[in-house]
């Protein structure tokens, strides 16, 4: 998988600093992870958004998450490690305000607490019904750019 290149997008990803991101997170099949301090959460299949930022180097931040063995230091990490979650879509945003993408998601279900720890969100992960069209207008409406189809190497 090439992510580095990011062909097709327009957008050079090693200048890309002080971002909001979201990543569209599939999960296979039903899942129960200990994450942290919060416990054991169970995940039913389909899609996840998680809510991140970078202020420096988005694209080291991505690969990060993208890589299945690390170091889990993030609520994030301990669901991306599993191999029955794959990253599907990465999308940014030159905004940094997690707190005001959170908001927006708020209406789907979240898992309380889940990558808010530095934050006064109530939840930084989301379960989103497949083809969800308030999802996708969420995304046009913050002016949400696709990066990369990281499955699509």
């Amino acid at each position: 998988m090439n992510i580095a290149s990011n062909r097709g997008f327009g957008i050079a990803a090693e200048g890309i600093s002080e971002v909001s991101y979201i990543l569209v997170i599939n999960v296979l099949r039903f899942l129960s992870v200990k994450v942290g301090r919060l416990g054991l959460i169970k995940f039913k299949p389909g899609l996840y958004v998680y809510i991140g930022s970078a202020k420096r180097n988005f694209l080291s931040r991505i690969r990060r998450h993208l890589a299945k063995n690390k170091r889990r230091f993030w609520h994030i990490d301990y669901l991306l490690t599993q191999k029955e979650a794959r990253v599907e879509r990465v999308y940014f945003t030159k905004r940094r305000d997690e707190y005001q993408l959170a908001r927006g998601l708020m209406g789907f279900p979240y898992i309380k607490d889940f990558g808010s720890s530095d934050c006064r969100s109530s939840s930084h992960l989301f379960y989103i019904e497949k083809r969800n069209r308030r999802f996708y207008d969420f995304l046009k409406d913050n002016y949400l750019t696709l990066w990369k189809n990281p499955i699509s190497d």
